[in-house]
């Protein structure tokens, strides 16, 4: 028993150093005079499983011929009120973002006008219209019948373009445990555990008319998403 005892520390250390030879560490000195910095994988794009639904659909609207529509994005937020104290806000915060991240996806085939922050653009409005925004060239204009060379942009109104509708609505619904199942045996809160858990997202979501404010279509949409255990009740989704 001593010797399994003793032993036990010893091939823990021989099992760490195994795993971390196999894991490829790069390290990158940026400046002669700094210590090098662990470098890790390179940015890419976020793609999803309906990257294909995405490109169909542009298709689909790109042989449609017709012109394309402007459509802007409101406020999609998170009504299902679900908190916790140590990890904060459980569903996403940023459903506007996604939608936008959508639209994108089109391939230009449908407009997106800016609509959820519009803070810059009514900032420099505010410099245009109190003659304080400039371009770095001189600019005619015609003040009281005499031509005029001013540094400031003249502005004209109808520069911001209409959109044709916009998209509103919220992430409603976040059911934790609609299905669980798996292996559990344990003795004094210690043994071997296998478990599935499966929780499920609702998002409801409307398409708005933007001149007559008519709703045009609504969309109530559900997503489960299942994890399985990997440790002492840690869950990957």
């Amino acid at each position: 028993m001593m010797w399994k005892t003793t032993r036990l520390p010893l091939m823990l250390v021989l099992v760490a150093g195994l795993v971390a030879g196999c894991a490829k560490t790069d390290f990158r000195q940026v400046a002669p005079d700094e210590a090098p910095v662990v470098e890790g994988p390179a940015t890419r794009q976020n793609l999803t499983p309906f990257e294909g639904a995405f490109a169909c659909l542009a298709d689909e609207i790109a042989d449609s011929g017709q012109a394309p529509v402007t459509v802007g994005v409101g406020d999609i937020k998170d009504y299902t009120g679900k908190y916790s104290i140590n990890e904060g806000n459980e569903i996403t915060q940023g459903g506007a973002l996604m939608v936008y991240s959508a639209l994108g996806k089109l391939d230009g085939t449908v407009k997106v006008a800016e609509r959820f922050d519009t803070r810059i653009g009514e900032m420099e409005l505010g410099y245009t219209d109190r003659r304080q925004l400039g371009d770095g060239t001189k600019h005619e204009i015609t003040a009281q019948g005499k031509p005029d060379v001013v540094p400031w942009l003249p502005y004209y109104g109808g520069s911001i373009l209409r959109s044709d509708y916009y998209i509103v609505g919220g992430i409603t619904e976040l059911n934790y445990n609609i299905q669980s199942g798996g292996f559990q045996g344990t003795i004094n809160l210690m043994g071997p555990e296998a478990r599935v858990y499966t929780s499920s997202v609702g998002v409801d979501l409307r398409i708005v008319d933007t001149r007559s404010l008519l709703v045009v279509k609504t969309v109530s949409m559900q997503k489960q998403v299942t994890g399985y255990e990997v440790n002492f009740n840690l869950f990957r989704f």
